[in-house]
């Protein structure tokens, strides 16, 4: 901090809690200001300060596949930990009530294969609300169903046209049925959120976000 001088200080907060940890962080580095604060897990209506913006997870360029268009066969996908939030409830729900079997482990190489494959890709929170999943079933060109963030998202996608939400169970489940009923809505819901992906969510993308928060003045 003494070396930094008069260069500006930007704190970055990605861990997996929405509380607000400034005060903490500044005394711990011995310091009385910051020009800013970028947190991932930002809530939705809560006063983190001035200066404070949201940084959520992007997705990695180079992994964002060249062509999502193919043909695919898997209805619905989820792969990954059961024991956070309420995933566990949500997956032995569905694999109750529709058979599903939601415990595949798969190596990298097919796991990208079955997200190219997936239609409806399934979204639940984990340690935190914001997911690596939000961002790379989109980025598969999966149609992205998820349990509706309560965090602030720049440029967030939209209900029934780039994304799919849910609030609960019941409401997961109508939501499933209705639209593996309707491929057509599936596939353009998907494409919109490919393309919105791609417009404001790759990682070159998100640095852009924050290096113009960064340059906003200071007053």
């Amino acid at each position: 901090m003494k070396a930094a001088g008069q260069t500006p200080l930007f704190i970055l907060d990605e861990q997996d809690d929405a509380r607000d940890s400034r005060r903490e962080v500044m005394e711990f580095l011995d310091g009385d200001s910051i020009a800013g604060f970028f947190k991932r897990e930002m809530l939705a209506g809560a006063d983190y300060g001035p200066r404070s913006y949201p940084l959520p997870f992007a997705y990695p360029d180079r992994r964002v596949p060249q062509d999502v268009e193919g043909s695919r066969n898997t209805p619905i996908f989820w792969a990954g930990h059961r024991q956070f939030g309420l995933r566990r409830l949500y997956l032995e729900h569905l694999e109750s009530a529709r058979g599903l079997k939601l415990d595949a482990v798969y190596d990298q190489t097919e796991y990208v294969r079955v997200l190219l494959d997936t239609r409806i890709g399934l979204n639940i929170f984990g340690c935190g609300f914001d997911t690596v999943r939000y961002w790379e079933l989109p980025a598969h060109g999966c149609m992205l169903l998820s349990e509706r963030l309560p965090i602030r998202i720049p440029h967030n996608f939209r209900d029934g046209e780039s994304a799919v939400f849910f609030d609960d169970t019941q409401d997961l489940e109508e939501k499933i049925e209705y639209y593996l009923a309707h491929p057509e809505e599936v596939r353009a819901i998907a494409r919109a959120g490919h393309e919105h992906f791609k417009r404001h969510h790759t990682g070159s993308m998100r640095a852009r976000q924050l290096l113009a928060w960064m340059h906003v003045p200071v007053r």
